[in-house]
């Protein structure tokens, strides 16, 4: 039985957040906010592997993190996912996780100015100002939102794009991207 698959053309937001990963030079850090639970994952955990394999295979380093608190478990497992596919990568230095927030879009607006008051301590209980992954190449440290070569947010609602753009690229200037549930 011969059949056609159906052609999947790339929108523009997606080949944008491809195009912004694509261009950065290795060893950029960007910043990842996993902003959804399992209710959504059906719809939002593919998008989420293919950001975390495209930058891995283009060795960007990524900070992860989650503004809902039933993201936390799907956002370990998926971590978890990553690091079985890219057995070569080192945690905290190729990518780090720093856990849930519960401050909502005051989290965000706490990151504008500094990254580890926000987040004193990743997932694990580590220090995250003595996480190797927020020195940079260039010997400066990771600070706040600006500092990172890129900032995402995936979300199914708030907190989520909306806040990231109001409190995060709106107050740090951060360049900003995006993916969400189609409703």
């Amino acid at each position: 039985f011969p059949f056609t698959l159906a052609r999947v053309e790339v929108t523009p937001p997606s080949q944008g957040i491809f195009d912004t990963i694509d261009g950065l030079p290795p060893g950029s850090v960007i910043l990842f906010s996993n902003d959804y639970d399992p209710g959504s994952a059906a719809e939002l955990k593919p998008m989420t592997l293919a950001i975390l394999r495209h930058a891995f295979h283009k060795r960007i380093h990524v900070v992860v993190m989650t503004l809902w608190p039933g993201g936390l478990a799907l956002t370990q497992d998926i971590l978890q996912k990553m690091t079985v596919e890219f057995p070569h990568l080192k945690k905290n230095e190729d990518w780090a996780f720093l856990g849930y927030n519960a401050g909502s879009q005051a989290a965000i607006a706490n990151m504008v100015r500094s990254l580890t008051e926000t987040y004193p301590k990743d997932r694990d209980g580590v220090e995250t100002a003595s996480l190797p992954i927020l020195a940079k190449a260039d010997g400066k440290k990771i600070e706040s939102l600006k500092d990172f070569a890129y900032v995402l947010s995936i979300s199914a609602g708030d907190p989520g794009i909306e806040q990231w753009v109001i409190y995060g690229h709106g107050e740090s200037g951060c360049l900003l991207g995006g993916g969400s549930t189609a409703v």
